[in-house]
């Protein structure tokens, strides 16, 4: 009996190889590629920005007309912008 509990605590004790999810293994298998450079903004700026929603001459419109505004302001610029439909 006792052999057998060494035996057992020796096959338990004994070094053994990285398993599938561990750090090693997984660094050996699927290295980290190299990180991308950043992407360069290429879209307005925050002062463009910030003058089309703090235009004097909008602020006094209704939502709707206040929202096709800026989607029309930010269209000139190249942007996108949603306009909420009710």
């Amino acid at each position: 009996m006792r052999r057998l509990l060494a035996a057992l605590l020796a096959a338990l004790v004994t070094p053994r190889r990285p398993g599938r999810h561990s750090a090693e293994y997984l660094a050996a298998v699927h290295p980290l590629p190299d990180p991308a450079p950043p992407a360069r903004w290429n879209g307005p700026s925050a002062r463009e920005v910030r003058a089309i929603f703090s235009d004097e001459r909008v602020l006094h419109l209704p939502p709707p007309q206040r929202e096709r505004h800026y989607a029309h302001a930010l269209a000139a610029l190249g942007v996108v912008y949603d306009v909420p439909t009710p």
